[in-house]
C-alpha cells in the first residue's frame, strides 16, 4: 500500500474541502492498516492535523459499528 500517496490525498482533500476524497481516504486507510498501523495513524490525525479526539472516534465506530 502506498501510505504516503494516501496521506497526499487526504491532505489535498483538506485543502481543497473535497469531503468525498477525505472520506474515502480515510476509510480506505483504517480498513487496510494492521492494528498497530491504526494506532499511530490516529495519533498522528489527532497531533499534526488538530483534529479533535471526537471525530476520529466517531470515524472509526463508524466502520465497524452502525451508527
Amino acid at each position: 500500500m502506498d501510505v504516503i500517496g494516501k496521506l497526499n490525498d487526504l491532505a489535498n482533500g483538506y485543502s481543497g474541502n473535497d469531503k468525498t476524497l477525505v472520506k474515502t481516504t480515510l476509510e480506505y486507510l483504517i480498513r487496510n492498516l494492521t492494528g498497530l498501523e491504526n494506532k499511530w495513524f490516529i495519533r498522528m490525525l489527532v497531533k499534526d492535523m488538530k483534529l479533535g479526539e471526537y471525530l476520529v472516534w466517531l470515524i472509526l465506530l463508524s466502520q465497524y459499528y452502525i451508527l
